[in-house]
């Protein structure tokens, strides 16, 4: 599995990637942020408007990135474009790399999908 992974990555002219599984993910954690008991969530002194507003706009904008990715994957001939769908793509992922790690397991750095705690 890891060698086809690698295999793709070193192939595939537009990274094996998807914005879209980020926000979706981003938002199945709000969801579940905020169907918590609302006391742990006020004892948090989080924003609870600016998540909700700001996880949506992230699917909406992942959304019409991975229809420009649909419409532009076959264009693989344009090294312009795959550059770009290539960079954003990596953007994306380092975004979600905190160089610390998480509280607790400094060997897990990345925010969405490291291994639960519990």
């Amino acid at each position: 599995m890891l060698l086809g992974l690698l295999f793709s990555l070193a192939t595939e002219p537009v990274l094996p990637m998807s914005a879209l599984n980020y926000a979706r993910k981003v938002n199945e954690l709000v969801v579940d942020l905020l169907s918590r008991n609302y006391d742990e969530i006020r004892n948090l002194t989080l924003d609870v408007v600016g998540i909700t507003v700001n996880s949506a706009k992230l699917l909406e904008a992942a959304e019409k990135f991975e229809m420009f990715v649909g419409q532009n994957s076959h264009e693989t001939t344009n090294v312009i474009i795959t550059r770009q769908i290539n960079d954003i793509m990596m953007m994306m992922e380092r975004q979600f790399i905190y160089e610390f790690g998480l509280p607790d397991r400094p060997s897990f750095r990345h925010l969405l999908f490291a291994p639960s705690s519990t």
